[in-house]
């Protein structure tokens, strides 16, 4: 059953009606404690050297796409829409490939040298990502209906949420804002 209304009336009874709240829930879990693990791993890579520091930058890279590719596969799973749903091999593994290998790219990018800029083009790195993730994950997913997306609206959330991680990563995180600003 659709949603009358527009875009967000849409999307909001999904979430609401044709997912599970718990799977939500656990997904949710898993980004928030998948990505801090992850940002505390960069935060004490930071003060490493050599081979601590390496190690550190691996498994935070491996531990954010890996979260986030999770995050990704657990609400898939509360997704009930009254069917049976299946999942094509080669896009999942696909899409796990690509989030992985984006957040490695964006790790490895904001340990090069942490300022604004690299920060920001660490955030550009890891939510194309997740952007090309979701869609290709999606593009995998099997049942007995039609899953199809207005491309002006998908591409204005794309292009909104990249703006808004640059935004926030090269300018936002990090120390105080007189040190950002100069940074």
């Amino acid at each position: 059953m659709a949603a009358e209304g527009g875009v967000l009336d849409h999307i909001l009874y999904s979430i609401t009606t044709d997912h599970d709240a718990r799977w939500l829930l656990a997904a949710g879990l898993i980004c928030i404690l998948g990505l801090a693990t992850a940002m505390h791993l960069l935060a004490a890579a930071r003060q490493q050297t050599g081979s601590k520091r390496r190690n550190s930058v691996i498994i935070a890279a491996f531990i954010s796409g890996l979260a986030v590719f999770t995050t990704h596969f657990v609400a898939l799973h509360g997704y009930q829409p009254g069917q049976e749903i299946r999942y094509a091999v080669w896009p999942t593994v696909g899409s796990f490939v690509l989030a992985l290998g984006s957040f490695s790219l964006a790790v490895g990018t904001v340990m090069v040298r942490p300022n604004w800029l690299y920060r920001g083009l660490a955030a550009f790195v890891a939510l194309g990502g997740v952007a090309g993730m979701h869609f290709l994950g999606m593009a995998g997913l099997r049942l007995a209906g039609a899953i199809s997306w207005q491309p002006g609206l998908a591409t204005l959330a794309v292009v909104g949420s990249l703006t808004i991680a640059m935004v926030g990563g090269g300018l936002i995180y990090g120390p105080g804002l007189p040190r950002r600003l100069a940074t």
